[in-house]
């Protein structure tokens, strides 16, 4: 990938000295370094108190010794030119300023509410910010290869929550730095952060594919999730409610049958044909009939 400042930038701020030589913005284009430093990004920091010596072929790094006078001079020892003198501007140096950072990092991705600095150079929490339909609770967080990233990741438990968006400059850190089964969404800043004519800017449809998708909504109520079970039609002779049990002992048509309380009702005699009666009134005797052995 090709460097730009900003990916510079956000290299040197993965360091426990978020620092910036000479020889790092000298490949810059024209006007980046005044832009960053007219926004704060960068400040001024104190000269290199080493250097390498270029005026022999020994590669040797020496202390930077000042002489008084107006400008002062810079000069290292050299054991074969005996002196070497350097020019001032390859020893400036220039500082991130990580506060004006976050801040920055919070405006470009849209975060809302304030800034809060969790671990003093560190960890920042960003606020929400809504990122293709959902919102994440945002942090900025630097040096998680560090040696002390677990210990720095267990003084913010908000890392862990089911909605944490974890930005980091440019290295994206293992899994095992979490130490649990809740791994956060880790986006690199690098892949996202540009600096355009009004300041850094982000590429927030790369922001959304970085992000795992949205779940899948569930139907509401108890029975979500569970198969229905095939529809029926009902035929023209059916008349009872879809889902009502069959007509039964003590139903009339599949409803209840209402039983007024204190009252039995004792079931139908039933009806026996008259016999036919004789001349006399008395009724006809049934002749009996004979059973032949």
């Amino acid at each position: 990938m090709a460097t730009t400042p900003v990916t510079d930038l956000l290299a040197r701020t993965e360091r426990p000295d978020p620092v910036l030589d000479a020889t790092a913005v000298a490949g810059w284009p024209a006007g980046a370094l005044d832009q960053l430093t007219r926004m704060g990004l960068l400040a001024a920091g104190s000269p290199a108190a080493t250097a390498a010596c270029d005026a022999c072929g020994f590669d040797h790094v020496e202390v930077v010794r000042w002489e008084p006078g107006h400008p002062p001079r810079a000069r290292i020892p050299c054991p074969e030119c005996r002196v070497v003198w350097l020019d001032p501007a390859a020893l400036a140096r220039w500082v991130v300023r990580l506060p004006v950072l976050a801040r920055l990092v919070a405006s470009a991705v849209g975060a809302a509410g304030e800034v809060v600095e969790r671990v003093p150079g560190r960890v920042w929490k960003l606020g929400p910010v809504r990122v293709a339909g959902r919102v994440w609770a945002g942090h900025l967080a630097l040096g998680l290869t560090r040696p002390d990233a677990a210990a720095v990741v267990e003084r913010v438990p908000e890392l862990r929550a089911p909605h944490a968006l974890v930005l980091v400059p440019s290295v994206v850190p293992a899994e095992a730095l979490w130490a649990s089964d809740r791994v956060p969404p880790v986006v690199p800043l690098c892949d996202l952060l540009a600096l355009g004519p009004t300041g850094p800017g982000v590429d927030r449809d790369a922001l959304a594919r970085a992000l795992p998708a949205a779940p899948r909504a569930r139907a509401e109520g108890a029975g979500a999730g569970v198969p229905h079970a095939p529809r029926q039609d009902l035929g023209a002779g059916d008349t009872h409610r879809r889902g009502a049990p069959p007509p039964g002992p003590g139903r009339r048509d599949g409803g209840p049958v209402r039983v007024r309380r204190g009252r039995v009702r004792e079931p139908p005699q039933e009806e026996h044909p008259e016999r036919p009666v004789g001349a006399a009134g008395r009724t006809r005797a049934t002749p009996r009939r004979t059973r032949h052995r």
